[in-house]
Parts: structure tokens; sequence; C-alpha cells
């Protein structure tokens, strides 16, 4: 996976610390296929695996690390009714985690992809050195023309996706779920976002 990426070959593949993108993939596929597994099947691996509570001898904080490998920083703000720009350690402390599931989150990826909310370059640097960064265009947010003269692409999108802090341009894409009216629109900003220069970028699609 990391050669068809074009990723250096790591030593060790592992997620933390994480030394390759192919590792996340690989996990995320590993994970899909288990949750096609019925409640005999998931038993069966549990059984034949079990938790690896030795790994977690010695260790300060006894609880399983977490990667987020996606999630929406600022809607969780918004759905949480907390204040703007709040941190993600202010999400963490109002987010109620029954006993028994806690786990220690040792590094995440928050995308943004809502214009209305993208992060400034003061906010980009105030955000944890162990979370990566994805800005991006919704097809949702491509669905209305522009003004005459305008494109619908934001001018400063570019400038950010091109921040050393940001590690992926994404989410875009199309979302033919939409009223096929719009999907000229959307085909129109595609297009003019994969023209953006995103050498410190991986590009996620989103449809």
């Amino acid at each position: 996976m990391a050669r068809f990426l074009g990723d250096p070959t790591p030593e060790v593949c592992s997620l933390h610390p994480l030394t390759s993108a192919s590792a996340l993939l690989r996990w995320k596929a590993a994970l899909l296929m288990a949750s096609r597994l019925n409640p005999s099947q998931r038993e069966y691996w549990r059984q034949r695996y079990a938790d690896p509570t030795a790994q977690l001898e010695g260790r300060d904080d006894a609880r399983p690390w977490a990667f987020d490998a996606h999630f929406y920083l600022d809607c969780a703000i918004g759905k949480m009714q907390l204040e703007a720009g709040s941190s993600l350690t202010a999400v963490l402390n109002a987010t109620f985690v029954p006993a028994g599931k806690e786990v220690q989150l040792v590094g995440s990826c928050a995308s943004f992809c809502d214009p209305r909310t993208y992060p400034t370059s003061q906010e980009l640097e105030a955000f944890p050195a162990e979370m990566e960064v994805a800005v991006g265009l919704h097809p949702q947010h491509c669905a209305t023309p522009p003004r005459r003269g305008q494109s619908i692409v934001p001018d400063w999108l570019g400038e950010l996706v091109r921040s050393p802090r940001v590690k992926a341009f994404g989410e875009i894409g199309l979302d033919h779920s939409l009223p096929s009216q719009t999907w000229h629109w959307q085909i129109s900003a595609l297009e003019e976002l994969l023209e953006e220069s995103t050498t410190n970028a991986l590009r996620l699609f989103s449809q």
C-alpha cells in the first residue's frame, strides 16, 4: 500500500506513532471487514485474540489508544452549542463517555469543508500538534450558481490548502444525491479545485 501511494516504506508499520498513511488505510479496511461479522463470528475472533492487556502494563494511562481519522471539529462545536472557535480539549471535556469506554486520543484528523467555518491561520497554529488538518469544499456547498464574475470556490481556500499545517485537501468531489440541476455547478467547482496547488496535501474525495 505504501508503494502504491508513493510513500516511503517504513520498517515498522504502526498507528502510534503513525509511520505511514498506509497504516490508516489498512486499519480502515480491517474495520470495515470487522463491521460485517455477525455476533458469533465476532465472539470467535475475540476469544482467539485476547485483549492485549500485557501491552498496557507499566503505562501511566492504561486506557486504549485511539486515533480519530475523520471528524468535523466545527460541526461538533455547533452541535454541542459551544463557543465558536472552541478547542478540541473543550469538545472532549463536554463529551459524556460511559464508564469503561474511555480511550486515550493520541491523534486525529479534523476535516473542514464548509467555507463558513474554515479555520483562520491563527486557529491552525493553535491546533494540537497531534491533530492533522484537512481543508476542502464539500459538493453541497457548490450546488448554487455563483454571483456574476465570481467563483464558487472561495478565494482564501487556496491559501489555506497551501499552509504547511494542512496535510489533506478535502473533502472535494461530486454529490449526485443533490438535484441534477446542481451537478453542473459541482463539476465546475471540482475542475477549479483540482487546479489548486496541493504540494503539501493529499486529496480526499467525498463521493
